[in-house]
């Protein structure tokens, strides 16, 4: 990978490390007008995926930002790598406010729509995620972790991978609703997400006596950002990597649950097992925890009709909704090893609905913490959301059965001409490509 000696002259370590200290301390407005001036920069080449897909598209000046910054993950000086990446961090959220979606194939026929992250990122990934996979290929899951030594062209890559991979799950963090789905699927597809949370297996501590590195009190106090900005005037060692690595995992299953859930499905028997049993020993408690107490403060005009309450000690939710003489009750409960185990869901007292309506409401929140990247509190809003719309008169979709979209909170707008049912675009777009013809998934005329 081409490290540029210009850039590295250009900028300076001392002025990028003061510039990164000092960001923090500028206004909204200070910030845009310096990323105005960033000269232009073109973007890194990618290559084309076997399948078609958009990309997040900026306006010049801010993918001159990314130009710019990104590549310096990868600079052997570990003060620079850092450096960029603080800088990065704090002006995602003022890069990704413009952000557009570009379509790289416009006659496409795919069920799901791919979104990649900016194309400096993407180019970036390639290389690394090819260079890491090389490197770490050798370590088989549960046996062994490979320990990378500090002052090596091996550390450098593995730093600069670790803090691509927390770029991304920030740009994640401010897309909306209907594009985070899509950037998911693009890293899933693309395998990208499968092959990290591999090396970060062959990467983190086998237990928590190595290095001290997993401490749930100190991931969740602690971020990620906050524990990179500390590093930039330290010497770097291979048991910063490992901390690093298990950051990173933390983050990636409280942002990707549903992602991390269905890679650990397709492991193998050996992987599996132990991915399960680290996961559960040093990560699950922390995240139940933060769920239920994330349901605890949440606002409770989100909750109108319904009563919440979380029972930590059982890691249980309690969910009552009234209206008129209609009363649901629901329990969930979430497993020992969350999020990788199923979330359990039952019904409690149950007053005016029907037991098929009652199968087909459970089997929509059961849908969502299953396969949807979403909280527990995130999955009861849009659940109430879809009961108050059904009262409300609104008819379901007549593919997926909600009311509103899973990923895009859209009503079934599409109405068949001849039996008058409604269907949500995303749900009808993937009908017609599955089935292979247009016509209504209930009455069968064509659509």
């Amino acid at each position: 990978m081409e490290i540029c000696a210009k850039e590295l002259n250009f900028y300076g370590d001392i002025l990028i490390k003061n510039l990164s200290k000092t960001v923090t301390l500028f206004t909204d407005s200070v910030i845009n007008d310096l990323l105005s001036q960033i000269p232009y920069k073109h973007s890194l080449t990618v290559q084309k995926m076997a399948k078609p897909y958009d990309y997040i598209c900026l306006p010049q000046n801010k993918e001159n930002c990314f130009n710019t910054f990104c590549p310096l993950v990868v600079n052997p000086r570990h003060s620079i790598a850092l450096s960029a990446h603080r800088l990065m961090i704090k002006f995602i959220p003022f890069l990704m406010q413009d952000v557009i979606q570009t379509t790289e194939v416009l006659d496409r026929e795919e069920e799901e729509n791919l979104l990649s992250p900016p194309k400096t990122i993407l180019s970036l990934l390639e290389q690394m995620d090819g260079i890491i996979d090389t490197m770490l290929s050798e370590y088989l899951i549960g046996d062994c972790i490979c320990v990378v030594e500090a002052d090596t062209d091996s550390f450098t890559y593995t730093l600069g991978y670790l803090l691509l991979w927390t770029q991304i799950l920030e740009i994640f963090g401010q897309l909306s609703d209907e594009m985070k789905p899509q950037l998911t699927a693009f890293l899933r597809q693309s395998s990208y997400l499968s092959r990290l949370l591999e090396n970060l297996f062959r990467l983190m501590p086998l237990s928590a006596t190595d290095v001290n590195a997993i401490d749930g009190q100190w991931l969740s106090t602690t971020t990620i950002n906050e524990w990179t900005e500390s590093l930039v005037d330290q010497r770097l060692e291979s048991t910063h990597i490992q901390r690093l690595s298990t950051h990173l995992y933390y983050l990636i299953l409280r942002r990707l649950p549903a992602s991390v859930r269905q890679w650990w499905n397709n492991c193998d028997r050996k992987t599996a097992d132990a991915v399960n049993k680290y996961t559960a020993s040093y990560f699950s408690g922390v995240l139940c925890a933060q769920e239920l107490e994330a349901v605890q403060r949440a606002d409770i005009t989100q909750f109108k009709n319904m009563a919440v309450k979380a029972r930590p000690q059982a890691r249980e939710v309690v969910a009552n909704y009234t209206i008129e003489e209609i009363t649901i009750e629901l329990l969930i409960q979430l497993p020992a090893n969350h999020p990788l185990g199923p979330v359990g869901i039952d019904s409690g007292r149950r007053v005016g609905v029907s037991g098929t309506q009652w199968r087909t409401w459970l089997l929509q929140l059961t849908t969502f913490l299953t396969h949807q990247n979403g909280s527990i509190l995130d999955g009861l809003i849009l659940w109430k959301k879809n009961i108050d719309k059904r009262f409300e008169g609104v008819d379901e979709c007549m593919i997926c059965f909600y009311v509103l979209h899973g990923q895009t909170c859209q009503l079934p707008r599409l109405q068949c001409k001849y039996c008058k049912k409604r269907y949500h675009s995303a749900c009808l777009y993937r009908w017609f490509n599955t089935s292979n013809n247009s016509t209504c998934p209930n009455c069968r005329n064509l659509f």
